[in-house]
């Protein structure tokens, strides 16, 4: 290659892969926490349409025809969108011939993992028709793992605002196409025209996901800094890691559906949908931090990753520690709310699992942490440790306590994994001021709490917004919201 087409090349390279500083990536985090943070409440009103319509014994049924695609969606995911941010991040110049590697690679993954989801649900299924919603909702959960890796693209090129754009595009979709198959008369209901509702509301957003990602970093043919195998072999670790923390999540589903009711397995699913939506939240920051923090560890500074890491553990705990609060004061009038008296069993089932919010959020934190410095191997041993915690949980409290006891067993393989990762990633981090600001949190979270306890006899949304204004005024008052420390 001459000089000259080096230097074009290296120019469009610079010219979609920007900078990485941290106002970079607090734009970043911003502009996509924004639309994200948008779609949660049009994601809930889609769940919500199923979950009304089916009914807790159907939406059991549909639950567990969901998460178990959902397992295999990893294997065709291979934590490529995280090579591609990591990637593209270190290497500016090849990002398009890393995009092509990764494009052709993935194809090659999809098939195969869509033959097994084929190959599971012909063994698994009491029925055509069960078997039929399965092959559907594995086409979708495929499409996700396409959105994933644009999105890996999108935050490499620091253009997050397009992970904001289809993250918000999605929900609306989703709401159109189940509120369509719920209440129009053209269609009749069920669980197959439910699941053809989800994979009709993934085809617009992962078309132009890829569209905007291709336009931002062509692929290209050219070889990449790795080949397609080694890039498989980078993210095999990953896939490992996010397939055993997919499983964490899970994982009570198929005890629920063994050894109780689809009533309990509702119940559960439910409250436990609630909590995990709030992962775009920690997912989309860390996802914001990783670039940064990737470059940091390459250059070798170690001072500017522990300020990254820190401030990025400050701000999941500030939004975090709030919303478990919320969820445990608050879980009554948030399930009636949205599911209606006949999912009144989910509220016990809510408060348990709202103690796993700042789990799961510092997990992510802690994730990002061990990413960034190409720790993988570690996360999947953490994460492993956390699942076989969960197991032995589950085998214990699942049977005689239902959807009460998957939610423990939940909390005790999260909590564990989060635990344990810290007594690694925690080396990046000064801990004597993490406690400063766990301190300030926990006394915003107590006022607020009294705010929302005195008011949610009157009114609901009334209280949340309350406690809301009194959290962020503590929080100001004592200083852990300012520019200087924590932006």
């Amino acid at each position: 290659m001459s000089q000259a087409q080096q230097a074009a090349e290296g120019a469009g390279a610079k010219a979609s892969v920007g900078g990485r500083g941290l106002a970079g990536m607090l734009r970043n985090a911003s502009s996509s926490l924004i639309g994200n943070i948008l779609s949660i409440p049009l994601q809930f009103l889609g769940f919500i349409i199923v979950a009304r319509s089916l009914g807790p014994a159907a939406f059991g049924q549909y639950s567990f025809a969901q998460e178990l695609t959902l397992f295999v969606v990893y294997a065709a995911d291979a934590g490529l969108n995280v090579i591609a941010t990591r990637e593209m991040a270190r290497h500016r110049e090849n990002a398009g011939a890393i995009h092509g590697t990764l494009l052709r690679l993935k194809l090659y993954l999809s098939l195969i993992c869509y033959l097994v989801i084929l190959a599971v649900g012909a063994a698994l299924s009491d029925s055509l028709a069960t078997f039929a919603a399965l092959a559907v909702l594995g086409v979708a959960n495929l499409l996700l793992s396409y959105l994933f890796l644009a999105n890996g693209v999108f935050r490499a090129c620091e253009r997050m605002v397009w992970e904001s754009v289809t993250g918000l595009l999605q929900p609306i979709c989703f709401c159109l196409f189940t509120a369509f198959v719920a209440y129009s008369s053209l269609v009749p209901d069920g669980l197959l025209p439910m699941t053809l509702a989800r994979l009709l509301s993934f085809l617009p957003v992962v078309a132009l996901a890829l569209f905007v990602s291709w336009r931002l970093v062509p692929p290209r043919r050219a070889p990449a800094p790795s080949s397609g195998l080694e890039y498989l072999r980078q993210g095999l670790p990953i896939f490992m890691a996010m397939f055993v923390f997919d499983a964490l999540l899970r994982i009570s589903v198929l005890f629920l559906q063994a050894w109780s009711t689809s009533v309990e397995l509702s119940m559960f699913t439910v409250s436990s949908r609630i909590v995990y939506s709030l992962w775009l939240i920690p997912y989309i920051l860390s996802g914001a931090w990783l670039p940064g923090m990737a470059m940091s560890v390459a250059q070798g500074q170690a001072e500017q990753f522990g300020q990254h890491a820190l401030r990025l553990i400050r701000l999941l705990l500030i939004m975090a520690v709030p919303m478990a609060m919320v969820l445990h004061l608050a879980s009554e009038p948030i399930i009636l709310l949205l599911f209606g008296r006949d999912y009144q069993g989910a509220i016990a089932c809510l408060r348990i699992l709202a103690n796993s919010v700042p789990f799961l959020f510092l997990f992510y934190g802690m994730k990002t942490i061990l990413e960034a410095k190409h720790h993988q191997k570690l996360f999947y041993f953490i994460v492993t440790t956390g699942l076989f915690v969960g197991l032995l949980a589950n085998a214990w409290l699942v049977r005689t306590n239902g959807a009460e006891g998957a939610a423990w067993a939940y909390f005790a393989g999260l909590s564990s994994s989060t635990c344990l990762g810290y007594l690694f990633a925690g080396k990046a981090l000064c801990w004597s001021t993490l406690a400063r600001s766990a301190t300030r949190v926990a006394c915003g979270t107590v006022v607020a709490g009294f705010a929302l306890v005195l008011l949610l006899p009157v009114s609901f949304l009334l209280a949340l917004a309350v406690s809301g204004v009194v959290y962020l005024s503590v929080l100001l008052l004592l200083g852990e919201i300012n520019s200087r420390t924590l932006l």
